[in-house]
């Protein structure tokens, strides 16, 4: 029950932010300044610091093969909610959508198999004596 809402929760914001990189994200072409160890507890690779052409420094993204100086595209959330992500804005997360919602149905149907469980076990209890 937990991991379904645990699951739910992390693809909806993942929607969300998909979303409104898709709506409002903004492409440019970024150069990678430096390479340094991830800060993250859940990352151990190496993360590029990218910067604009004017040398604005716009975040950092998973280095993946990227060395300094290289120049990629880049996508910036212009409201700054949602870090850089690599490539163009992405495109609608429709399936993303359809997946939040299947998960939604799963978890309730889970919670209403689980409900009518009790009920039916609860039957089948000996009466407490008073």
């Amino acid at each position: 029950m937990a991991i379904c809402v645990a699951v739910t929760m992390f693809v909806g914001w993942i929607v969300l932010k998909d979303q409104a990189l898709h709506e409002r994200g903004r492409p440019v072409r970024a150069v990678v300044t430096a390479l340094e160890g991830s800060a993250s507890p859940f990352d151990a690779g190496t993360e590029a610091i990218l910067a604009d052409a004017s040398h604005h420094p716009l975040g950092a993204i998973g280095a993946g093969d990227l060395a300094v100086g290289d120049h990629i595209t880049v996508t910036v959330d212009p409201r700054g909610r949602y870090g850089v992500r690599a490539g163009p804005p992405p495109g609608h997360p429709e399936w993303l959508w359809t997946l939040s919602a299947l998960i939604a149905v799963v978890q309730a149907l889970l919670v209403a198999s689980i409900g009518f469980s009790a009920a039916r076990a609860r039957e089948h209890w000996p009466p407490r004596g008073r």
